[in-house]
């Protein structure tokens, strides 16, 4: 379950936005809120609402370019990823707020969410060349921080991340572990957090904004399960009919086209 994102200096956001779906100590609408460990209490529901103009898709797109940004730099995603790139090579372009009259600063992502019994906290700082800093928590406990190329890394995970101290400016640290980590410790380590993108994060980009609004044309991807399993296309069917954005029925057509030299 998501519990709070985070975005700052990107396309239209120079100051940081945040979504978070934790629950106030408001008591108006109890049927609105649900108790999910005992102590934490969410919204079932949130919107996003605004004048034209006002952020609303960028603030998707921001969403949907953190977790881009984040799995074209895992080399072994194929592995578990089910998403088709419409096209090869594809490029994540980075665009962070372009109206500042200063120095370029650096664009900031961050997420919280709850998976398979445990509340994981990542992030990263970044400008279109190199990434800043990153960070990653596991129940409130360190697994690492990163600033520039440098890494440390929590108590209760040094004995299985200390081998693995070099990273390039350019990439994430996170990538650098799916790659290099044996499987019993990348389950232990990325198991969850992986999980997570992979079965809970959808944002459901390539069916609600044009690319050209989103500032993502040529990166828009195809969700596989979404053509394949008539049981998924049913849910997002229904959930496209209650927010009312005029979609009743997604059709899949095949199209069968012969290859000539």
């Amino acid at each position: 379950m998501l519990l709070m994102f985070k975005v700052k200096n990107y396309t239209s956001f120079k100051n940081e936005a945040i979504l978070d779906l934790r629950a106030t100590s408001y008591v108006q609408h109890p049927s609105h809120v649900i108790n999910i460990d005992g102590k934490t209490n969410l919204l079932k529901t949130t919107a996003l609402y605004g004048a034209n103009a006002s952020g609303k898709s960028n603030f998707i797109s921001a969403m949907f370019f953190f977790a881009q940004y984040i799995f074209s730099q895992f080399i072994n995603r194929k592995e578990h990823d089910e998403i088709d790139a419409v096209k090869e090579q594809m490029k994540i372009k980075l665009e962070p707020f372009m109206l500042s009259t200063g120095v370029r600063e650096a664009s900031e992502f961050d997420i919280i969410f709850i998976h398979e019994g445990k509340q994981i906290q990542y992030g990263f700082e970044c400008t279109p060349e190199e990434v800043l800093n990153e960070w990653y928590y596991i129940d409130d406990k360190k697994v690492y921080e990163r600033q520039g190329t440098e890494v440390t890394f929590g108590s209760k995970y040094q004995k299985f991340l200390s081998s693995y101290k070099k990273v390039p400016a350019e990439r994430l640290y996170i990538a650098v572990l799916d790659y290099f980590l044996e499987d019993d410790v990348k389950e232990i380590i990325l198991g969850s957090f992986i999980s997570f993108f992979m079965n809970e994060y959808n944002v459901f980009s390539e069916i609600l904004f044009e690319s050209t609004v989103k500032k993502l044309a040529g990166t828009v991807l195809i969700s596989k399960k979404l053509v394949e399993s008539s049981e998924y296309r049913e849910k997002v069917e229904s959930y496209l009919r209650m927010i009312d954005v005029g979609i009743k029925r997604l059709d899949v057509q095949t199209e069968v086209r012969s290859l000539s030299r």
